[in-house]
């Protein structure tokens, strides 16, 4: 239960990282341990509400059992101050805890973990003081109510651990400093007993919290590590095919405009033979890292659809993104600065590719099937270069080593 198996081989994005670290402190590097937070929250409001409705029946059995065992209904309204004090005290709870549920109910509350630390703290001052009181009446009294506090805080109410820690410790000190005011030689003994209980039954109940959170956390991790798994080329980070398929299909499903460049490296294979394999894969990883930076989420991504063949999505692309986009590519592969002797096109590592706008009512495959061919008709064309389609304007955009050919050409 407290640690979750690893994958075979975690990467480096952070969820790896943090498996490999670990984190017996239930802390995350903070970019992560604000996703966690947020993830960890979902859901909870649901749960919360049910916990406080559990609450507020509780608190109302004790109501009516205040009316039961004090005959309040035949004495008023000559009630004496102490049953007034814990008429008052009920109704603030009472109150409290409606204004809360009122608040949860309506959505997700911005500050939900405050909210539920001040409603436990108040319940648990409310039931020292009807305590306090039943003793100062000489009438029996039920202490199981601060116990049942001190299971409320270790729920998965919103609260960490180290938060819900502190509020059990915040609840059972304030028992304890009641108990040392209060005149009544009894009243503060018997909750100086209580808080004492209080505080064993939050060292269990904190060490099932530290337990079943460690083993949240771990879960959490390696979710997000396998999920990261499924959808990456291992070699390069970038999205995979079957994510490149999904996502085409969620654009045609968008109906909105959609911008698909389909790359190749070019010569790739003698860029192998010559420099190795080796460094290939980290020619491979240097572009990737360069199409990462030209289509960053959420409007773009980049994908490795097989061996040296990669594919960028743009969202809501117009014809001067196309422009923008390919140029722009270009001259980011050629400032990678990969020397690549055995080209014929360039003494650096260069790409060709083919640019298509998603059409109306045009299906995925057909979308693939036109960037294929512009891809094609850039490589006819003698490389490194990128072709637009015809709905782009039609437009071949070159690389700066290849501008500097035709220029002195011409």
């Amino acid at each position: 239960m407290f640690a979750p198996p690893l994958p075979t081989e975690t990467t480096d994005t952070p969820y790896g990282q943090q498996l490999r670290a670990g984190f017996r402190w239930l802390r995350f590097a903070p970019a992560l341990e604000a996703e966690y937070r947020a993830a960890s929250l979902q859901g909870l409001s649901h749960l919360t509400l049910v916990a406080g409705a559990a609450g507020m029946a509780v608190w109302l059995v004790f109501i009516g059992m205040d009316f039961a065992r004090l005959d309040l209904v035949a004495r008023f309204p000559h009630w004496p101050a102490p049953l007034w004090r814990l008429a008052a005290i009920r109704a603030l709870v009472l109150l409290v805890f409606v204004v809360g549920m009122v608040a949860l109910w309506r959505g997700h509350h911005p500050r939900q973990r405050v909210l539920v630390a001040g409603m436990l703290f108040l319940l648990t001052l409310g039931g020292a003081a009807a305590i306090a009181i039943y003793l100062e009446l000489r009438q029996s009294h039920d202490n199981w109510v601060l116990a049942l506090v001190m299971i409320a805080v270790f729920l998965p109410l919103g609260l960490g651990f180290f938060e819900a820690a502190a509020v059990a410790l915040a609840c059972t000190g304030a028992v304890a400093v009641l108990g040392a005011v209060l005149p009544q030689a009894d009243a503060a003994a018997t909750l100086t007993r209580l808080a004492i209980l209080m505080l064993v039954a939050g060292v269990a109940g904190a060490t099932s919290a530290y337990m079943r959170e460690y083993a949240q956390r771990g879960q959490f991790l390696l979710l997000h590590e396998l999920r990261w798994q499924a959808s990456r080329d291992a070699l390069t980070g970038l999205f995979n095919r079957r994510v490149f398929t999904a996502a085409l299909d969620a654009a045609r499903q968008r109906e909105a405009p959609a911008l698909l460049v389909m790359l190749d490296v070019d010569h790739f294979k003698l860029y192998n033979d010559t420099c190795g394999h080796q460094a290939g894969d980290l020619a491979l990883q240097r572009l990737a890292r360069a199409l990462d930076r030209i289509a960053p989420p959420p409007h773009g991504q980049a994908f490795r659809t097989g061996g040296e063949e990669m594919c960028l999505l743009l969202h809501g692309a117009t014809a001067q993104d196309a422009v923008a986009l390919g140029a722009r590519m270009l001259q980011e592969v050629r400032a990678l600065g990969i020397a690549h002797a055995a080209s014929a096109t360039t003494d650096r590592l260069s790409v060709s590719a083919g640019c298509a706008l998603l059409a109306p009512d045009e299906s995925a495959a057909s979308l693939c099937r036109r960037a294929d061919q512009l891809l094609y008709e850039a490589k006819a064309r003698g490389r490194n270069c990128v072709v637009l389609d015809p709905a782009l304007g039609g437009r071949v955009l070159y690389g700066p080593a290849r501008q500097r050919d035709l220029a002195a050409a011409a």
